[in-house]
Parts: structure tokens; C-alpha cells; sequence
């Protein structure tokens, strides 16, 4: 099965709600402008931290672009942002998992996420 069309969003150095906001912005654009509903992979890697409100800018981004998209598949090798993400996809109900490399992230996509998609679609 064929992955989702991808929309990337690089994260670095330690992010405001500002930052993160004016880069969420240029990805939003693209989902929006897309005619298929594409995966966002997000990488983290080399994100040092963020301010709280940074985490509330992406709430409310992914509310906006919830049923636009596919799913969020995020890179970073810090284990806690982890379990924050896990926590985040819970609380929105998005499929939102992370990952510590962005081949894991497109297998996931690719072999778990699409498949459910194309399940449910199917119904």
C-alpha cells in the first residue's frame, strides 16, 4: 500500500509559539491546498525544548487540520516528548505517534496507518 503524500515540518533549537506558529503556517498552507489528504511528519531531532505555549500552538493547529490529514508521525530520539505525543494523540483523537527516525515513521504510515484508513474508507 502506498504512503499518504507527505507534508514536513522541521523543528529546531528551542521553540516559542511564535516559531513554531510561522512554520505551522506554511504546512497548514499546503494541506489546505492539497487534493489529497497527506501524513505530517514532523522532525524534532534537533529541537533542544520548547515553552509551554508552543505545545498549546500545536493543539490548536491540529484542531484546525485534524480531518485534513492523515495522521502525524513525529521524529525525535528524546523518550519523554514520546509519551507527550502519545498523550497529545489520545487527547485529540488524531493518530499521532513518535518516532526516534523517519524510516520507522514511513513504515508506520505506510504499513499501519494507510491500511486503516483504507479499511475504514472502504465501509
Amino acid at each position: 500500500m502506498a504512503a499518504a503524500r507527505e507534508v514536513v515540518v522541521t523543528l529546531d533549537g528551542h521553540l516559542t509559539r511564535e516559531g513554531l506558529g510561522t512554520r505551522l503556517a506554511a504546512a497548514f498552507t499546503s494541506i489546505m491546498t492539497g487534493s489529497e489528504a497527506p501524513a505530517v511528519l514532523v522532525d524534532c531531532r534537533t529541537m533542544s525544548g520548547y515553552d509551554i505555549d508552543a505545545r498549546t500552538e500545536f493543539v490548536e493547529w491540529n484542531r484546525k487540520v485534524k480531518d485534513r490529514i492523515v495522521a502525524v508521525a513525529v521524529i525525535t530520539e528524546n523518550r519523554l516528548w514520546h509519551v507527550v505525543v502519545a498523550s497529545m494523540g489520545l487527547a485529540s483523537g488524531q493518530s499521532m505517534k513518535a518516532f526516534v527516525d523517519d524510516h520507522s515513521a514511513r513504515v508506520w504510515l505506510t504499513d499501519v496507518v494507510m491500511p486503516r484508513l483504507a479499511a475504514k474508507n472502504a465501509r
